[in-house]
């Protein structure tokens, strides 16, 4: 369940770029400067170059380079050669001699195995205790019902073995096995219900979505910052991050992951609820999970809004016609930026949690600059500017979930 928070910015518009060496931060504002670009180690050549100094976690999110994070195997996915003594397999057979389309499904067939007991985390701070624990659950391994499905099965009969795991909200992904299939079954047998490692290609996964748990914030340095420039070569817009030798780290593939670190800069700064969030992950009382950038599913009317409208509407006597004009405004353009992460509990329970904030980019506001200029200019001063546009925070909302 969702609660809302007020959305007119506590600690300031995020207009201003005041680096706080105390708190989380992402982004500086970009300058223009001087730089021989062939001393970084490439061919290239620009009139103009934006530097930016990032912080570890930025550096982290915009990093092309594989991240590895810990999920818990709960299970597997076996593919089996189909029998060929029944008419239908052998046509299959000759079918795909033929047709391509018919190589991979002729041969398979899939069972799912995923483990019931114990694949709800618990959190346990006393060693001695998680240790007695982990001890029982060892004892009980031959009990469980995955080990004995692949103590007993044929495996002549198995093409291959793809592990299932379980991060802390519950959500199942793949994990691919390495080796034949009796090092793949062994593999599960000896790790299931543990804690693995998982490869991941990079922390941004796709429309808008990272992985956060590939990040230590434990160890994120509030004084550290690192370099990224952006030019236009060739009538291409690039950017990369510099080590401390001014060379290339990596090159940023999608620049418009630098409009995510803006926007996500300006959100720090305005909402107070979602800093907390990110300091309860430094402070190490609270697991990250993931960071999405999406339009969110809210719609607004006349007498449905964001509290930081009904202030401004109190201040300015907006009548209800242009209420209703304002509401329709307010949901175009909207961008949402949501954390997902598992607070610590200390009766061991687990619960999702979800930091939500709605941005609102200010070019959705245009068809009411002229009718309504005081609340324009209102709205505009709590706006900042980006290369993603003039975003203000319009709502923040925050809820809890079960993690089973």
């Amino acid at each position: 369940m969702f609660n809302r928070r007020n959305g007119n910015g506590e600690r300031g518009t995020g207009g201003k770029d005041t680096l706080n060496p105390k708190e989380m931060w992402v982004i500086s504002r970009g300058q223009h400067v001087y730089l021989d670009l062939s001393r970084i180690g490439q061919e290239l050549n620009a009139e103009t170059v934006l530097e930016y100094k990032i912080s570890g976690l930025a550096r982290y999110l915009l990093s092309p380079h594989p991240i590895k994070v810990d999920r818990k195997l709960v299970g597997c996915l076996l593919r089996y050669v189909q029998p060929a003594d029944t008419i239908r397999n052998k046509l299959k057979r000759m079918m795909a001699r033929v047709l391509p389309i018919f190589r991979q499904a002729e041969v398979l067939s899939e069972e799912m195995l995923m483990a019931q007991y114990g694949t709800d985390p618990v959190l346990l701070e006393d060693e001695k205790l998680k240790a007695h624990c982990d001890k029982i659950h060892e004892l009980l391994k031959p009990y469980n019902h995955v080990i004995r499905k692949l103590t007993k099965l044929d495996r002549q009969k198995i093409v291959d073995v793809t592990g299932k795991c379980r991060d802390s909200a519950g959500n199942i992904s793949n994990l691919t096995l390495h080796g034949n299939v009796d090092e793949q079954i062994a593999y599960v047998i000896n790790y299931i219900l543990k804690d693995v490692d998982v490869i991941l290609n990079q922390a941004y996964m796709a429309d808008g979505l990272f992985e956060m748990k590939g990040f230590d914030f434990a160890t994120f340095d509030y004084t550290h910052a690192y370099r990224m420039i952006k030019f236009r070569h060739a009538g291409t817009s690039k950017a990369c991050v510099l080590d401390c030798n001014n060379k290339i780290e990596y090159w940023i593939e999608n620049t418009k992951l630098i409009h995510y670190m803006q926007l996500l800069e300006q959100l720090i700064k305005a909402d107070v609820r979602f800093n907390d969030s990110l300091n309860l992950c430094m402070a190490g009382k609270a697991e990250p999970l993931k960071l999405l950038f999406k339009r969110p599913d809210i719609e607004y009317s006349g007498s449905h809004l964001p509290l930081i409208y009904k202030n401004v509407f109190k201040q300015h006597n907006v009548d209800r016609v242009q209420r209703n004009i304002v509401a329709n405004a307010l949901n175009h353009l909207q961008l949402g930026i949501s954390f997902h992460y598992v607070p610590q509990d200390d009766r061991g329970e687990r619960q999702l949690c979800t930091s939500l904030a709605v941005m609102h980019n200010l070019r959705a506001l245009e068809p009411i600059k002229a009718d309504l200029p005081q609340l324009y200019a209102v709205i505009n001063e709590m706006s900042a500017v980006t290369d993603a546009g003039s975003f203000y925070l319009l709502d923040s909302f925050k809820g809890y979930q079960s993690g089973k």
